[in-house]
């Protein structure tokens, strides 16, 4: 079965940005501690992608439109990018990327009456304290619930000699890496207008992604693989407010 990619577009105005130290890749490879700023989602419950705690992940927003079943001839699996835009700016013809999220692991929520967290994720219900429960994992159960979960993603992260890992592209003044919408190539453009229209996600076949991919490095100065440390908190709410999609 083939991998799918998709490009995920979401709000402008869900979006914050977050000073950070972190670990950052150069365009020659190496590693540096770095500081700056990333942008992720504002802290009203559902933070979807999460990316402040190791791994990141993906749950819920636009994620019941993603191909997740064996019966497609492709799905996400392990090794499917995620792409995420900005919907506000894909209208003004700019694809401005926020996290590139490869795929680590698919665990699937326990079914029935009352959906449940996957086994695997057990332990960050268990430690309260935990960044991926309190920003993210709750708000799919219980009293917090906004969204129901169904499948959580996990990223891969950054290791040495990689050539598959997530990370949050910046460009040379420190924003979010841009690539016009006409660059891509003709039949990645023609889903990405028909995808900007319904702010839906557009499904990417390997050679499409590799395209868009190779665009988002060109436009990149520094990776963000890692955040190490928040230097301007993001709080965690304590009631869920509005979901963002």
């Amino acid at each position: 079965m083939a991998l799918a990619h998709y490009i995920i577009f979401h709000p402008e105005k869900k979006r914050a940005a977050v000073h950070v130290k972190a670990v950052a890749l150069t365009p020659k490879g190496a590693t540096r501690r770095w500081h700056g700023r990333v942008w992720v989602d504002k802290p009203n419950g559902n933070e979807d992608p999460f990316v402040l705690a190791y791994p990141w992940a993906f749950t819920y927003c636009h994620a019941t439109q993603l191909r997740r079943r064996k019966r497609h001839p492709s799905y996400i699996q392990p090794g499917s990018y995620l792409i995420f835009c900005s919907g506000d700016a894909a209208e003004d013809g700019i694809l401005r990327v926020d996290t590139v999220f490869v795929v680590g692991t698919v665990a699937e929520w326990r079914r029935g009456k009352r959906p449940d967290l996957p086994a695997e994720l057990e332990k960050y219900r268990r430690n309260k304290s935990s960044k991926l429960w309190l920003h993210h994992l709750r708000f799919g159960i219980g009293k917090d619930k906004q969204h129901e979960g169904q499948y959580t993603y996990l990223s891969r992260a950054w290791q040495r000699g990689a050539s598959d890992f997530s990370f949050l592209p910046l460009n040379v003044a420190g924003e979010r890496a841009e690539i016009p919408v006409g660059k891509p190539p003709r039949p990645v453009r023609t889903l990405l207008v028909r995808g900007i229209k319904g702010k839906r996600p557009v499904r990417l076949e390997h050679q499409q992604v590799q395209a868009v991919l190779k665009r988002i490095d060109d436009g990149t100065k520094f990776k963000v693989v890692k955040i190490l440390k928040e230097m301007s908190k993001t709080k965690s709410p304590s009631k869920p407010s509005e979901p963002c999609c």
